[in-house]
């Protein structure tokens, strides 16, 4: 960097000097150091200079910024650093400079400029569904179009379409329906592509009805009936390609029986209960292949399947109760649990499970308690939760946390509010989020979260 210079000149000729002295009086910024060139919203980025000063005196630092905020520097004879924050995202600013001006004990001065550029996530509407839907589904295919399934619409019917995104084009074009509506269902991505729906409620009630959606044909398919009818219930993949079905409510009653469904034969058979009946609870398989199950309403329970021998043992018990929470597998393989309800109450607690231990930990609260909400692992390994409702009204916010910081920040709000909605990873990297509740009723509006 440029260094600042000041001589001191003697004129020589001048009565009563007797030898010309030229002193070069030099103060130099010799290093800038940035944690990094670009940040999103509200992420801190450390900034630090070193100098070089003859008189070895302590200098004066300032540093500024036009927009974020700068905490505290920590000055030194040879150097300061200060850590500043972006600001929230959607910011104004595409970059932010910030300066920093040192000044020594002659009355030398110099800066330097950091340039961080803002890479703030966007929210975009994209084409609406055809019909509004919540408590509905949203699966991947392996096409890289998602394919959603039924839920409850508007005037609280039960609903049996279906329809597909194709993210090239923007646009959803309906499938024929299904044999019957689902909501409060699941679906299940199979290792032939196609879609196993399961359950749910229905005109006529809780429904053990499951059916297959194959997307080379465009169209549904019949297969087995699950052993006993259920809705709010949770459904997971497991590593030989059966599917793993738990809980759920039927009557009234919430159970803690489990069922497996083999798509080789298209039928179901019974494989070991739960210890604790559940609904509107978590699955998540983990590395090992077995399977963690945490809350459901009225318990912090967890409890692990193991695919081998069929049954369950504890997994130990988490700080709150949590229903209508989110599970994430993080890339290191723990698990995030985030947000729920306890009661009527939502939650901002967030803990981990790590697999390897076996045990439980707190992590950094959410900025905002939710429950009915969405969580997705981004390509970075950040997991985006958006949504939700609170005790008493329903959020467009949406928050990203770091698995390295254990930390949540702001990424902007939604297009609308919404809770019991859908959030799909495409290939592109973008969320397609799809319908749920507003404060008007069942939506049919989607858009999209580019990171």
């Amino acid at each position: 960097m440029t260094p600042m210079t000041r001589v001191l000149v003697l004129l020589c000729g001048l009565s009563g000097v007797t030898a010309c002295l030229i002193e070069p009086d030099v103060l130099r910024i010799t290093n800038g150091y940035q944690s990094a060139a670009a940040t999103s919203g509200e992420q801190p980025v450390t900034l630090r200079i070193e100098i070089s000063d003859p008189y070895g005196q302590t200098p004066t630092f300032k540093w500024s910024a036009p927009a974020g905020n700068l905490g505290a520097s920590k000055d030194t004879a040879t150097g300061s650093e200060v850590i500043w924050t972006a600001p929230s995202c959607p910011s104004a600013e595409s970059s932010v400079i910030i300066t920093a001006t040192v000044t020594d004990a002659q009355g030398l001065s110099g800066s330097t400029n950091f340039q961080v550029s803002l890479e703030c996530a966007k929210w975009a509407p994209t084409a609406q569904m055809s019909a509004t839907r919540s408590g509905h589904t949203a699966t991947l295919l392996p096409s890289g179009q998602v394919l959603v399934t039924g839920g409850w619409s508007t005037g609280n019917l039960y609903i049996p379409t279906a329809e597909v995104y194709d993210p090239t084009t923007g646009a959803w074009t309906p499938t024929p329906n299904m044999s019957v509506a689902h909501a409060g269902h699941t679906a299940t991505l199979l290792p032939s592509g196609q879609v196993l729906v399961t359950g749910g409620i229905n005109a006529q009630g809780v429904t053990a009805a499951a059916e297959l959606f194959d997307p080379s044909l465009g169209s549904w398919l019949p297969t087995g009936a699950m052993t006993s009818p259920r809705s709010q219930h949770a459904t997971v993949l497991l590593p030989d390609g059966k599917v793993l079905v738990t809980g759920g409510v039927v009557s009234n009653n919430f159970v803690a029986t489990a069922e497996l469904y083999d798509p080789a034969t298209g039928s179901w058979f019974p494989t070991g209960s739960m210890a604790v009946s559940r609904f509107n609870h978590t699955m998540t398989v983990l590395p090992s292949g077995k399977v963690l199950v945490t809350g459901g309403h009225g318990t912090s329970s967890t409890e692990l399947y193991d695919p081998a021998t069929g049954t369950w043992s504890s997994a130990g018990n988490m700080r709150t109760n949590r229903s209508s929470h989110a599970a994430t597998l993080l890339p290191s393989g723990k698990v995030l649990i985030s947000g729920g309800l306890n009661g009527s109450f939502v939650t901002i607690l967030t803990e981990l499970y790590d697999p390897d231990t076996g045990t439980w930990s707190l992590s950094g609260n959410m900025l905002t308690g939710r429950a009915t909400h969405t969580a997705t692992v981004l390509p970075s390994g950040k997991v985006l939760v958006s949504g939700g409702r609170g005790s008493e009204r329903y959020y467009a916010a949406a928050e990203v946390y770091d698995p390295a910081t254990g930390t949540w920040f702001s990424i902007g709000n939604l297009g609308s509010v919404r809770a019991a909605h859908t959030a799909t990873l495409l290939p592109s990297g973008q969320v397609l989020i799809t319908g749920g509740r507003d404060d008007v009723g069942y939506s049919s509006s989607s858009e999209l979260f580019t990171p």
